[in-house]
């Protein structure tokens, strides 16, 4: 049998599981799982030789700084500075 107290502390778990949008996970909690799951895939695309490490670095900190509101969107940056760098490659090797 479970004893009342326990009983009781369950049921107002339940109850109040509902009343907040933070009651069930606080709102840092879901951030860090947020920008963890960003830092795996940037990790994953950097082990791939997809990126170098300036490209990383400046991506990473921007993740850090929460401004990545979902994966597509931090694709779409990385794509984004590699065509840049590598236009500015192309200008620098046309000019010489």
């Amino acid at each position: 049998m479970v004893s009342l107290k326990l009983r009781k502390h369950l049921a107002a778990s339940i109850l109040t599981c509902g009343q907040c949008a933070n009651t069930c996970l606080p709102f840092k909690v879901v951030c860090m799982c947020h920008i963890c799951a960003l830092c795996c895939l940037l990790k994953k695309i950097c082990g791939a030789k997809k990126t170098d490490k300036h490209i990383y670095h400046s991506v990473y900190m921007l993740i850090k700084g929460n401004q990545f509101k979902n994966k597509h969107v931090l694709l779409e940056t990385i794509y984004t500075m590699k065509a840049e760098k590598a236009k500015k490659k192309a200008l620098a090797k046309q000019s010489e």
